[in-house]
C-alpha cells in the first residue's frame, strides 16, 4: 500500500550500510525488484534510494570508518531503521532520562530532518527522526517494501517499559505465538508497527538488536535469488502460524534482514 507519510511512533525509514554499494544495488534489485534513485550529497556522493513502483522503500549506503564516534569501533554492515518523532531534541533528552545512551548526538540532516541515533538499556541500537523534506517510506506491505521492525533483546521486561515510555506505544501479547511476544502499535494508529520478544540459550551471545522484514510474494524464490547473488541464508524459510513463511538473510556485504512471504499473497 501507498503512504504519504508516517504517524509519530512508527518506523518511518530504513538505510543498509554496506561496504560496496554496486554490488548491494544488483543484490537487492535482484532479490526485492528494487529500483534506485541516486540523490546527490553536498560532498559529492549519492545517498541510493530504494524505489519500489515509484515509491520509497529504504535506502543503501557505503560505509565510511571516518564516520563512527570518537572511541568507537567503525559501523559494521547493518540495517538502521528509524521511529518518527516530533521532536528529535526531546526524544534524545527522554533517551537519556529513561536509561538509555547517545551515539549519534542529534543533528540536521541536510534540509531533509533531524536525527539522534541511540541504544536502549539493553543494548539495542535504534535511530529517530523528526521529518522534514524526508517524509520517508512511500510503500508498505507489497512486494519488496517493509511489513514489520522486530526487536530481540536480552531482557524483555526492561526493553518494554523503555519504548513504551519513550515512544507511548500501545502494547499487547500476540495470539500468534506459543511464547511471550509483544506486539507494540503507535498511539496515534490503528496498524501494528512491529514486536518484540525475549532471546533465550539458544541465541547464545548474540547482543540485542532490531530487525526489519521486506515483503516477497514468494519465499522461495526469494532465497533462491539470495544464494544466487552472493547473499547467505541465516536461517531457512520457517512457517509462522496464521502470518506467513520467514527466512533470515544476509546481503553479500554481511548486513542481516528478513524476508518474509505473508499468508494471502
Amino acid at each position: 500500500m501507498e503512504i504519504e507519510r508516517s504517524v509519530d511512533g512508527a518506523f518511518c525509514w530504513a538505510e543498509g550500510g554496506v561496504p560496496d554499494v554496486s554490488v548491494a544495488k544488483a543484490f537487492y534489485s535482484a532479490v526485492l525488484g528494487w529500483s534506485f534513485d541516486d540523490v546527490p550529497l553536498p560532498d559529492g556522493g549519492v545517498y541510493p534510494m530504494a524505489k519500489v513502483d515509484g515509491r520509497t522503500v529504504g535506502a543503501v549506503f557505503k560505509l565510511d570508518p571516518s564516520h563512527a564516534p570518537p572511541g568507537a569501533p567503525p559501523m559494521p554492515p547493518s540495517w538502521s531503521l528509524y521511529v518518527q518523532v516530533s521532536d528529535v531534541d526531546a526524544t534524545a533528552k527522554r533517551v537519556v532520562e529513561l536509561g538509555g545512551t547517545i551515539i549519534v548526538p542529534a543533528m540536521d540532516v541536510m534540509e531533509e530532518g533531524r536525527m539522534v541515533v541511540f541504544s536502549d538499556p539493553t543494548g539495542a541500537v535504534l535511530s529517530a527522526w523528526q521529518p522534514k523534506r524526508h517524509a520517508g517510506f512511500g510503500r508498505l506491505n507489497d512486494h519488496g517494501a517493509p511489513c514489520w521492525f522486530e526487536l530481540m533483546t536480552t531482557n524483555l521486561d526492561v526493553a518494554q517499559s523503555f519504548y513504551e515510555r519513550l515512544f507511548q506505544w500501545k502494547k499487547e501479547r500476540s495470539k500468534n505465538t506459543d511464547f511471550e511476544y509483544i506486539e507494540f502499535t503507535p498511539a496515534t494508529a490503528e496498524m501494528t508497527a512491529g514486536g518484540m520478544m525475549q532471546m533465550d540459550a539458544s541465541f547464545g551471545a548474540m547482543p540485542s538488536h532490531w530487525m526489519i522484514y521486506y515483503t516477497v510474494a514468494n519465499i522461495e524464490a526469494a532465497v533462491a535469488a539470495v544464494t544466487a547473488n552472493q547473499g547467505n541464508v541465516m536461517v531457512p524459510p520457517t512457517p509462522i502460524p496464521r502470518v506467513g513463511t520467514f527466512s533470515v538473510v544476509q546481503d553479500p556485504g554481511g548486513a542481516t534482514f528478513s524476508v518474509i512471504q505473508l499468508n494471502g499473497m
